[in-house]
């Protein structure tokens, strides 16, 4: 096949690919200046991947797939009793059903159509 090939759409240059999505979705990138909740990065969520990787480099691994699991869940629970305001030790001691009904969820709700 030939490298000008006309099928599919004509290609663009990067820049402009980039202004086309921002345009497209700018409600939700400029979403943060208009909640001062929602933060402008994601650096909450690579925080909360760190310390797994962290302890995969250092041993090479985890001694099982269930302790991996075990181990995601827990700080998972964890991150979420600290983002609530929580206290830790009450978190582990309670409940999973005790845990969600004090859990506070901001959904915001979209006007439909």
């Amino acid at each position: 096949m030939a490298s000008n090939d006309t099928r599919g759409r004509k290609r663009r240059r990067k820049g402009y690919n980039l202004l086309l999505r921002l345009k497209e979705h700018s409600d939700s990138v400029l979403l943060f200046t208009r909640n001062s909740q929602d933060p402008a990065t994601n650096n909450t969520a690579e925080l909360a991947v760190r310390m797994e990787k962290v302890q995969q480099k250092i041993s090479g691994s985890f001694r099982s797939r269930q302790g991996a699991i075990n181990r995601t869940i827990i700080r998972t629970v964890l991150a979420t009793a600290r983002k609530q305001g929580w206290n830790m030790l009450e978190t582990l001691r309670a409940s999973p059903e005790d845990l969600v009904e004090r859990l506070v969820v901001d959904i915001p709700v979209q006007a439909p159509g």
